[in-house]
């Protein structure tokens, strides 16, 4: 059965940058991920709000053999369940940023409902599952998640969004681990030219009340202390974000000691970066192999979040 016509729009409200696994979204600000999990070929994201679920998003290689919306229809019907309350239709093709193809949508005529979308990216060639579980009828679906769904991995920079931490890396590092915890939020890659990891605190006030940023370089090299050797002094950082915002910190290199020379999987170097950003009140952390990629992904923290 074809829709017709859709329901009437939900209220605008502020909007929040989500990018995960080489997709890009922007949500209600309210929405926040209370369950992230897999690889760029097959994972799956829960966006919750005051504990009750919102969107589901679920992706997995797709087969080019079967990308046909018959295929989607079939997909979107068993996903929702079948009932009588149901609408299919198939999604023209969004002009701009969307980079979806061959969408087919199952509206929930119920209240509250649950509407299912599935498409194909057209960059990676993955199937792509939404689920938004409306509270009331509206189409938040169909007129403002599909059309703002962006598939990223075609880009020299991959960016990534969660809760508040927003920074960009190279294509190729691959999502190694996420720590997302109250006020101190830490992802870490790994790929060709090494590893990378970014941390950020909150309420950077109050944690330099209780240390200090030399402090927070240090331990973070203790973390490595059995294969690396810390150099003296720190040096002084200062760089400019995207968006102009000024971070002063401070930088510190460990030399791989001799004795593990033979160990291929460590690197000659690391570099640890602690930067404080008082125009949003964070502290910054970057640890990488190369002191160049650490300044250049600090400089893409914070930006674009909106």
């Amino acid at each position: 059965m074809v829709v017709d016509a859709l329901p009437t729009s939900s209220p605008r409200r502020q909007r929040a940058l989500f990018a995960w696994q080489g997709f890009e979204l922007s949500i209600p600000a309210e929405w926040n991920p209370v369950a992230l999990s897999g690889s760029f070929s097959a994972g799956h994201a829960l966006l919750a709000e005051l504990g009750e679920p919102r969107l589901g998003l679920r992706w997995k290689k797709g087969d080019a053999r079967r990308e046909t919306p018959d295929v989607l229809e079939r997909i979107v019907r068993r996903e929702a369940g079948g009932t009588s309350t149901q609408q299919v239709k198939h999604l023209p093709a969004y002009p701009g940023a969307c980079t979806l193809k061959q969408a087919v949508v199952c509206l929930d005529e119920r209240i509250p409902g649950r509407d299912v979308c599935a498409a194909w990216a057209a960059d990676s060639g993955r199937l792509v599952q939404l689920v938004y579980h409306a509270p009331e009828r509206d189409d938040v679906l169909v007129d403002e998640i599909v059309p703002a769904l962006r598939e990223t991995v075609s880009l020299s920079w991959q960016r990534w969004a969660v809760l508040d931490l927003t920074c960009a890396v190279p294509a190729g590092f691959i999502l190694e681990s996420h720590d997302l915890r109250a006020g101190d939020l830490q992802l870490k890659w790994r790929g060709r030219r090494g590893r990378i990891a970014v941390r950020q605190l909150s309420l950077a006030d109050l944690v330099l009340q209780r240390t200090t940023l030399e402090q927070l370089v240090r331990n973070r090299q203790r973390e490595h202390h059995l294969a690396y050797h810390s150099q003296q002094p720190l040096s002084q950082v200062r760089l400019l974000t995207e968006d102009d915002r000024e971070l002063l910190g401070l930088s510190g290199l460990a030399l791989r000691k001799r004795r593990f020379f033979w160990r291929s999987g460590l690197p000659p170097q690391r570099l640890t970066l602690a930067v404080h950003d008082p125009t949003r009140n964070r502290i910054v952390m970057i640890e990488a192999d190369d002191a160049s990629l650490a300044r250049d992904i600090a400089r893409t923290v914070g930006t674009g979040s909106n």
